[in-house]
């Protein structure tokens, strides 16, 4: 797990670090604190699509010109690998800890009766899946303003489903399940089309 950390912080730089492992999720906390709602976490998706594009954005181009010193080990396709799903478990992690705090905050601080189904897995499913998606499509480009665009797309369906499920449109359960099912699959086709077209370029296909 040691070797699989420090590869993935080798893809990172310091500015990365610190704005997305420390000052997002504060952010986002914060926006909670002022909003009294899940205003800060339903930010989580724009900001992690927008903070790719410094991370793996363009990953997916034909001539990843940022990949070639992975030419230069043999281990270069297995870091790669272990990068990307370094990268998955952040996210869900960072959602877990973002809407865990909101979630707790809300019931104990502003003593709101939050339900766990809809208030905490509901967001960490959704919010994961729409960021992985997000990536998933902007990789193929390295253009910021294309990653933000796509950020408020998905920022802005979450929104959505949120409003559905809260006026009793959309069931949370069924929601939920459709949300697990999308995370895994959407998972799932971050890293097997990031190592194919990563593939192509480490063997100059």
């Amino acid at each position: 797990m040691k070797q699989k950390i420090k590869g993935y912080l080798v893809f990172t730089s310091l500015g990365y670090r610190v704005g997305v492992f420390i000052l997002m999720p504060l952010a986002l906390v914060g926006i909670q604190v002022l909003f009294s709602g899940p205003a800060g976490g339903m930010l989580l998706p724009l900001l992690e699509i927008m903070a790719d594009n410094w991370f793996l954005g363009g990953i997916q181009e034909k001539n990843a010109e940022n990949l070639d010193y992975l030419k230069t080990s043999f281990k270069g396709m297995k870091v790669m690998r272990s990068t990307l799903i370094m990268d998955l478990s952040r996210r869900l992690i960072t959602a877990v800890v973002v809407f865990g705090i909101c979630f707790l905050m809300n019931r104990f601080l502003f003593n709101m009766d939050s339900q766990v189904g809809a208030d905490l897995i509901l967001p960490v499913l959704m919010s994961y899946s729409l960021s992985v998606l997000g990536t998933l499509i902007t990789r193929f480009q390295s253009y910021l303003w294309v990653s933000m665009v796509a950020g408020y797309i998905a920022a802005i369906i979450g929104a959505i489903f949120f409003i559905l499920v809260m006026f009793g449109v959309m069931k949370v359960l069924v929601i939920n399940i459709v949300f697990a099912v999308l995370a895994v699959v959407f998972s799932i086709l971050a890293v097997k089309i990031a190592m194919a077209r990563v593939e192509g370029g480490y063997y100059d296909k």
